[in-house]
């Protein structure tokens, strides 16, 4: 993985490369496709303490997102029958500008005000149990639960979905129930899986994260949409199609540019585009319309801005190929160029 101790000098980097390559007023064009999200690193990433609404000048910067995912930690479903209005919430976020803030009941006002508003708003959900990061000061974040419980992790930090509980339950049946409550009690129009961000690349990583999958469905009525990310062409149809049982929609990975160019992440060029398009023959018209593609723009906390060029240069290919909608990694106020839904093609009816 990217040394995160070079996350500012990547970042100095590729802004020099922004700069150098400016791009138009209009910034990165998006396609008019009907599914558009935007994962926050946290509420922090786009909001003050108290809001409500998300900015309209901000709004069209972003793409006009139909969805917005605001990501927390496992501690936060797992301490949730604990927490009242006045609890501090801003210890559960990836990100975070300063130690506290956030109450519960503010993170309340803004689900439901983003509601009110038109947006839907999706639980960002981790399925490893920590991911620190150093850069700008301590990111990520760590849970205490299951520091504590050290039984229900794999080395890489995963979670043992299948381990048994003392309750004669599940890790997966637990945090889904965790989980469920809090969507229904806050209100959140449904769940986006997070998965590690080395992705899901063969068998066993679909057969890891499927009992998890399988509690969440259980634990939702249909009303709530459930996102899978960090699926991986190279899984293939079949295992692909196995995943689409329980989630709505299936985000299929992207490589991130900068870490291709640190040789991180390699395989983008033809390899990749290939397995995208065989996973897309293999899938029926139903089936195909429930995958989305990412969109790497920037990481505040792991330290990597994408040029405007080159995520211009991502949108176009896989935009190409999957016409349903596409995920933003991250939206940001921070962004240094605007991300324009592109209504042009919307007039012309591409």
């Amino acid at each position: 993985r990217l040394d995160e101790r070079a996350g500012i000098a990547s970042i100095i980097v590729v802004a020099l490369i922004v700069v150098t390559v400016l791009p138009s007023p209009a910034g990165v064009r998006l396609p008019p496709q009907p599914v558009r999200v935007a994962i926050l690193e946290s509420p922090d990433s786009i909001f003050q303490v108290g809001a409500t609404s998300i900015p309209q000048d901000l709004y069209l910067k972003l793409g006009e997102p139909t969805h917005i995912v605001i990501p927390l930690s496992p501690d936060f479903f797992i301490d949730y029958p604990e927490l009242s209005p006045r609890s501090e919430v801003s210890r559960y976020f990836r990100f975070r500008l300063d130690s506290g803030g956030w109450t519960f009941f503010d993170l309340f006002k803004l689900v439901n005000g983003l509601k009110a508003s038109g947006l839907k708003v999706l639980v960002g959900v981790f399925t490893k149990s920590k991911d620190l990061l150093v850069s700008y000061g301590m990111q990520g974040y760590e849970s205490s639960w299951f520091r504590g419980n050290q039984y229900l992790v794999d080395k890489n930090d995963r979670m043992a979905f299948g381990v048994m509980l003392p309750l004669n339950i599940s890790l997966a049946q637990f945090y889904a129930q965790r989980v469920s409550t809090a969507v229904y009690s806050i209100g959140f129009d449904g769940i986006y899986v997070l998965s590690p961000r080395e992705g899901l690349v063969s068998i066993g990583d679909v057969e890891w994260i499927e009992p998890l999958l399988v509690e969440l469905r259980a634990h939702l009525d249909s009303s709530k949409e459930v996102f899978l990310d960090g699926v991986d062409p190279s899984l293939g149809g079949d295992a692909i199609e196995r995943l689409m049982n329980y989630a709505d929609y299936i985000v299929i990975r992207s490589p991130i540019w900068l870490r291709e160019i640190t040789s991180e992440e390699p395989r983008l060029g033809p390899e990749y585009m290939e397995q995208l398009r065989a996973v897309l023959d293999e899938l029926g018209g139903n089936r195909k319309s429930q995958i989305l593609y990412s969109v790497n723009v920037m990481d505040f906390s792991s330290g990597w801005l994408i040029p405007a060029i080159q995520v211009q240069l991502q949108v176009d290919t896989l935009s190409s190929l999957i016409n349903r909608g596409f995920v933003i990694y991250f939206a940001s106020r921070y962004i240094p160029y605007r991300l324009t839904l592109d209504s042009s093609a919307l007039r012309s009816g591409a």
